[in-house]
């Protein structure tokens, strides 16, 4: 019941981030294999032995990875404001899909986060 309860609110808290950012040029490819890697992960990390069972510690986890995400956004704004005089940058390998980390991060990770969360929450004694 644990698993299907953080299935579920996995793909809720995806597909609702996703909605909410609207990300443009990223292949519909990189985000089936980004929450399909995050489905894995509420599958069988459960089953290890060193899987945090506190709510807490998933709300951290969610707490730092949207301020990380937040930190790269907020730098690649200001390399894009600042014209790249920094320093020249180079573009994403196409590899990725378009997928840069905050976008991995936040909908990736944190959906990962909060379907742990919901997780840990059922699973309580």
């Amino acid at each position: 019941m644990t698993a299907l309860a953080g299935l579920l609110a996995h793909a809720v808290a995806f597909t609702g981030l996703l909605a909410l950012l609207r990300p443009v040029g990223v292949v519909p490819v990189a985000w089936v294999l980004v929450f399909g890697l995050g489905s894995a992960v509420l599958t069988w990390g459960p089953r290890h032995p060193i899987w945090p069972r506190s709510p807490a510690v998933w709300l951290k986890v969610f707490a730092v990875t949207v301020l990380v995400a937040a930190v790269f956004f907020g730098a690649d704004v200001a390399l894009t404001t600042l014209g790249n005089s920094v320093k020249p940058r180079v573009p994403p390998p196409e590899a990725l899909g378009g997928l840069t980390l905050p976008l991995f991060l936040v909908p990736g990770v944190a959906s990962v986060a909060c379907g742990a969360w919901v997780g840990a929450l059922v699973g309580r004694p």
